[in-house]
């Protein structure tokens, strides 16, 4: 599902924002009024791609967080139960899923706050 999801999100917006380029170009020599016409929708779908990608990061980064918290919890669990070599392997994925946090909220902040 994934790759499925993936694949479409990189493919699709080119094969939906080609022919729209190039009939902008077209109408652009012959009727000025249609291109411009042809360029909001053209802008209309590249918005909408764009919160459809920022949407799967999203879906993606909680089940993410969502399995390094479950693996978390294992973890410590079988800490309880006297292996001290756990604690290394809980304290990295910590770390790992701060910086993941960061790193997606520092890509939402840019994608909802900048004007591209």
């Amino acid at each position: 599902m994934v790759d499925l999801i993936g694949f479409s999100v990189l493919i699709a917006p080119f094969a939906t924002l080609f022919p729209f380029a190039c009939l902008t170009g077209y109408w652009a020599n012959v009727d000025y009024s249609s291109a411009l016409l042809y360029t909001e929708v053209h802008y209309i779908i590249l918005s909408l791609w764009g919160l459809t990608f920022l949407g799967s990061v999203i879906y993606f980064w909680c089940k993410l967080i969502f399995i390094i918290w479950n693996r978390i919890t294992e973890l410590k669990k079988k800490e309880h139960n006297g292996r001290s070599d756990i604690g290394l392997t809980v304290s990295t994925l910590q770390r790992a899923a701060r910086n993941v946090c960061i790193n997606v909220l520092i890509y939402i902040h840019i994608n909802i706050y900048t004007d591209v």
